[in-house]
């Protein structure tokens, strides 16, 4: 299984209240961290790999606005204080997995349940491939 990789954007990501977070996940996951949309959208246009999207509520939406069609973001998790104000306008993006606002451990759980599903699509993705690439090789030989 592909390992859990996580961008963390948030103004305040190094901060106290954050240092926290950062510490529960830091033998569990590889991540990055970003403090400016800026910094966050250059890094998913630089990479090949697929990562998970964790942003604060701060900017969060002009971020997801941004970022939400590159093929590098399998899915986005909004870890904010009003979840409410964020689910309105996240709903409109289909890979907006989470948006929590007192539980990290929900944030954590959701990231593996993000990469375990997109982990099923990759191999089913490639089994179709397989599969049709045997049927074009039968059908080539049935000629």
């Amino acid at each position: 299984m592909e390992s859990i990789k996580i961008v963390w954007h948030d103004p305040n990501v190094f901060g106290t209240e954050n240092s926290k977070y950062i510490t529960q996940f830091l033998t569990q996951i590889d991540y990055r961290a970003f403090t400016t949309v800026f910094e966050t959208v250059q890094f998913f246009s630089s990479t090949n790999d697929r990562w998970i999207l964790v942003t604060s509520g701060t900017n969060g939406q002009s971020l997801v606005q941004q970022v939400h069609s590159s093929p590098a973001v399998i899915g986005i998790i909004i870890f904010c204080r009003s979840s409410r104000y964020h689910m309105q306008w996240s709903s409109a993006f289909y890979k907006v997995k989470l948006v929590e606002s007192t539980r990290f451990k929900n944030v954590l759980d959701q990231a593996k349940i993000i990469m375990n599903q997109s982990e099923v699509t990759r191999i089913e993705s490639f089994t179709d491939i397989a599969k049709n690439k045997n049927m074009r090789w039968s059908l080539m030989h049935l000629k």
